[in-house]
């Protein structure tokens, strides 16, 4: 003998089920994508070309966040006891002026030209100063003690910035206000900030 179930029954305990089913406690989960991991932060600089006075050339010592930049002599030359200097960071939202080495005392490091050596260093002025974004500094030895160096193609000192995380791209950009020499006397000579050359500085994230 054959069950005979009608199609309207049939369709009816389908429909049970299928609302069964659905008003359960199965619950759909969505799986997010985690978000991309920060870039890095990159200073990337341009070499003026060596036709100036004076030229700021990145260091080899640079690391990518990190930019050392030398102040070279290229055309001048002569004897010379110290050199002080103005500098501006113009956008300091993608950079900020930070220490050479780790452990130096200042600003700013003493380069090839006024030489630091064992117990009667050469090197006796030697300062930084930030007010803002603008750094100011002097590196000197003392007259009538050293005879004066020849600056000539020298390094005279060093300077680095450090990439802010995270900060938009763009030009970070530096601007000398003023440079000076002091020659064999006492007399400071002003030198046309136009005669120091600066590279292209951009901040870039990848």
């Amino acid at each position: 003998m054959k069950l005979h179930i009608p199609t309207a029954a049939l369709l009816s305990a389908a429909a049970l089920a299928l609302s069964m089913a659905c008003s359960g406690d199965d619950k759909t989960t969505i799986i997010e994508n985690p978000p991309p991991p920060p870039k890095a932060s990159y200073l990337e600089y341009a070499n003026p070309p060596a036709t100036g006075a004076f030229s700021l050339v990145r260091n080899s010592s640079s690391t990518q966040d990190k930019l050392v930049l030398d102040l070279v002599a290229n055309g001048a030359s002569g004897p010379s006891n110290g050199v002080a200097f103005s500098i501006t960071l113009n956008n300091p939202d993608t950079a900020d002026w930070v220490k050479v080495g780790g452990s130096d005392a200042y600003l700013v490091q003493n380069g090839g030209v006024f030489e630091v050596e064992g117990e009667n260093p050469q090197v006796k002025a030697f300062a930084a100063k930030l007010t803002g974004n603008v750094l100011k500094a002097v590196v000197s030895q003392k007259m009538g003690e050293s005879e004066p160096a020849d600056i000539g193609g020298g390094v005279i000192a060093r300077i680095a910035l450090k990439a802010r995380q995270n900060a938009s791209e763009g030009t970070v950009g530096l601007t000398v206000n003023k440079f000076q020499m002091i020659p064999e006397g006492r007399e400071v000579v002003a030198i046309d900030p136009a005669d120091v050359l600066v590279g292209t500085i951009t901040h870039s994230l990848r």
